[in-house]
């Protein structure tokens, strides 16, 4: 039976991809300035199910910048980067720290 599940929606088709609790599931939605990769896997030390979220480079742009990691049940959730990059253009963007 799955663990985990995912599915993708784009131009009116869906699929769906199962993840195992040995395997995990690993999604990236991405565009030409960048990617954000989504890791779902299971702490068999905690026994619970967890989640790590970054941005990644994709096809030469982007940053490797994680974002958000923690449980799926709601628990010890840590934003990582406690910074907003504000971009304004591809080569240019100011950092926010968020409060």
């Amino acid at each position: 039976m799955a663990e985990f599940y995912g599915k993708l929606t784009g131009r009116g088709a869906s699929v769906s991809r199962a993840g195992q609790r040995n395997y995990g599931l690993t999604t990236i939605a991405a565009s030409w300035e960048g990617a954000i990769q989504v890791i779902l896997s299971h702490n068999y030390e905690i026994k619970q199910n967890e989640f790590n979220i970054q941005m990644i480079p994709w096809h030469g742009h982007g940053k490797y910048i994680d974002l958000a990691k923690g449980q799926l049940n709601g628990e010890n959730i840590n934003l990582i980067d406690k910074y907003r990059y504000n971009y304004t253009d591809r080569n240019n963007y100011s950092i926010v720290e968020i409060k």
